[in-house]
């Protein structure tokens, strides 16, 4: 009889709901928000739009938390004009695809619009970034797209 491979009942049940594994929890300590974010809600940015010319292209992910039981990785615009990144909600990153294309490379060089915007709904309110594509080749600018955005760059 091999004892060696044989595990008793409970041994087994601990293993199936694991019970001893050790996780790394540290990773879940990352700030849902960052001081290099440009945020539509401090003072400086409220109900202001800006001219911005991408940089590059990346993304960021946020752990679980408050909205949400999964990570969740977004697009994230870089900027020429502010060392700040504008982390962009998946319907603006929508507008931008349909504007410029699905690959991030085309994005870069192009000028946008970011509008700081108040919200409200059922669940609550606050401010959110609204992007606009101001470099669209053989489109029709709609009126808002037609102005020029003048708001100093205050960061």
């Amino acid at each position: 009889m091999m004892t060696g491979l044989l595990q008793t009942h409970k041994q087994w049940i601990r293993d199936y709901e694991g019970e001893d594994e050790v996780a790394d929890m540290s990773k879940y300590n990352a700030p849902l928000e960052s001081d290099n974010d440009l945020k539509a809600d401090s003072q400086e940015n409220m109900g202001k739009t800006f001219k911005f010319t991408i940089k590059s292209v990346g993304d960021v992910t946020y752990p679980p938390g408050k909205y949400s039981d999964v990570p969740v990785t977004k697009s994230t615009l870089f900027f020429a004009e502010t060392g700040k990144r504008l982390v962009v909600r998946p319907a603006m990153n929508r507008l931008l695809c349909n504007k410029y294309g699905d690959d991030s490379e085309g994005w870069v060089g192009k000028t946008i619009s970011a509008e700081s915007e108040s919200w409200k709904s059922d669940t609550g309110s606050g401010w959110m970034w609204t992007l606009s594509a101001l470099e669209v080749e053989f489109d029709t600018l709609d009126e808002y797209q037609q102005e020029d955005p003048s708001d100093p760059i205050p960061f």
